[in-house]
């Protein structure tokens, strides 16, 4: 995404996403920062499935999306055809828009977080996840100090948007267990939260900058 190429899903064959179902959704690691503005967006797309062998490995998706800039604040979903797959996706022009980066500290539990990091803002329910034990978990790391390394944090919002963080926590094993759930209401002045669920306490932190044109 833009000229200075934002990576929105990036995997190597040795880390790939196994899809098991026609639905279901990539695993989005990013963006990583507010793209640049500019008259013309593009979205590169090169998909491939996994072979037995990397010369057994074929192309699922390879095609050039362009959107012109301004578009409308509304979320916009687009269908791709292209070599063996149809894809769905979608994007929205935030304008006036703020980065808020999402943080989350084990303060007491076990060093690994099962459960869930879910974001959305109080003008676009879309779900973003941030972090999810059962996608991401083997690939997942915990420093020292039990910070999360979570796969994406960084979440764009207009800046008279309040973001909303669904915490989630599993049983010690598996999802099945009854979860743990709490609702964050982040305002622009919030830069810490204390929560305790199940068996953690966990910290959760947003820090704020505004995108500046590039």
């Amino acid at each position: 995404l833009d000229f200075k190429c934002i990576y929105l899903f990036q995997r190597d064959r040795d880390n790939c996403q196994v899809i098991s179902s026609p639905d279901e959704m990539l695993n989005l690691i990013g963006p990583n920062r507010g793209p640049a503005e500019a008259d013309v967006f593009y979205f590169e797309i090169n998909l491939k499935i996994r072979g037995e062998e990397p010369t057994m490995d074929m192309i699922f998706s390879r095609t050039l999306v362009y959107q012109e800039y301004p578009l409308d604040a509304w979320t916009k979903k687009q269908q791709v055809s292209s070599w063996l797959s149809t894809l769905e996706f979608s994007y929205r022009s935030v304008h006036y828009a703020v980065e808020a980066t999402v943080g989350i500290k084990i303060l007491r539990g076990t060093r690994f977080l099962h459960g869930s990091l879910i974001a959305s803002t109080s003008k676009e329910p879309s779900e973003m996840v941030l972090y999810d034990s059962e996608r991401w978990g083997a690939n997942t790391k915990v420093a020292e100090d039990g910070s999360v390394n979570l796969p994406r944090c960084l979440v764009i919002l207009r800046v008279d948007e309040d973001l909303f963080l669904k915490v989630c926590v599993f049983g010690r094993r598996h999802r099945r267990a009854k979860p743990k759930t709490t609702v964050l209401t982040v305002e622009h002045s919030d830069r810490s939260f204390d929560i305790k669920l199940g068996c953690y306490h966990l910290q959760v932190t947003v820090s704020w900058s505004g995108i500046l044109l590039r």
